[in-house]
């Protein structure tokens, strides 16, 4: 029997045939958010797993573990396709979390540990709408910004979300399943932003997390928005329109650092920010 489904990554489109329920299951999982039809043919890959439980790519991809779990490799699979789509997309991505709220488009760049996913999980289990927790698009001719509807990987503070977690999303094991040591939870199970659904940005807030440090929330420059956004920029020596593109941005949007010690309080400084 073969399992066969077809996804839609940063404008790539790719189709994926296994004869293998179990890798099946997780790819769909994985893939949730993006299972929109192509537009055009997909790039194809066929993934088998053998009788001695290895596991065949056709056509290979780069750095397959050779002796790979399948957790192990649904999660090198997927970062593989990822970077792929990244590597041919017209967008310019920002290394974010995301979310709508009120109607306002509400960005949080930050290198990891910052407490940009943090951050972004919390309010999507708030109810806020999710573009992304890790990276956002944004379209250079109309400085909007695209959702990507990656799965959420949550590797510590399960008990700090579990908190927030009114709806019982995180206990349901078709939308929290434990992949690779990390409980990745669907953006489907999530108020989600289409990916085609352009969003115009209202606020910049630069997460730091400093639990040792009272919450504090300051506005920062133009010019200090823009030095940070450069860093979080994937490709941005190849895009020539990034300077104009991110400078709209900034002079046309409020930008501050929220320095943040626990995911409650700082939740609610997003919240009266945008009201």
């Amino acid at each position: 029997m073969t399992f066969c489904q077809q996804f839609t990554i940063a404008e790539s489109h790719y189709q994926v045939s296994t004869n293998s329920q179990h890798i099946a299951e997780h790819l769909q999982h994985l893939f949730a958010g993006f299972q929109t039809p192509p537009q055009s043919t997909p790039i194809t890959f066929t993934i088998h797993q053998n009788p001695d439980q290895t596991i065949q790519v056709c056509p290979n991809l780069n750095e397959t573990p050779p002796q790979a779990t399948i957790d192990e490799f649904v999660s090198h699979f997927e970062w593989q396709l990822v970077r792929s789509a990244f590597d041919h997309m017209s967008f310019l991505g920002i290394h974010s979390g995301g979310v709508v709220y009120n109607g306002k488009t509400i960005l949080f760049p930050g290198q990891s540990g910052k407490g940009k996913s943090t951050l972004t999980l919390g309010c999507a289990l708030h109810g806020w709408g999710l573009l992304s927790d890790e990276m956002i698009f944004i379209r250079p001719n109309t400085t909007h910004a695209h959702a990507f509807p990656r799965v959420l990987c949550i590797k510590n503070n399960v008990e700090l979300f579990q908190t927030l977690d009114t709806h019982h999303i995180l206990q349901q094991p078709h939308i929290a399943r434990q992949i690779n040591n990390s409980i990745c939870v669907s953006p489907q199970a999530l108020t989600t932003i289409p990916q085609d659904h352009p969003c115009p940005i209202h606020l910049i807030i630069f997460p730091n997390f400093q639990p040792s440090h009272p919450q504090k929330l300051m506005s920062i420059s133009p010019i200090e928005s823009l030095t940070r956004l450069l860093q979080l920029t994937y490709k941005r020596t190849q895009s020539p329109q990034i300077l104009d593109t991110l400078g709209h941005i900034v002079e046309t949007v409020p930008s501050y650092e929220l320095t943040m010690n626990n995911l409650p309080d700082a939740i609610t400084e997003v919240q009266n920010l945008a009201n």
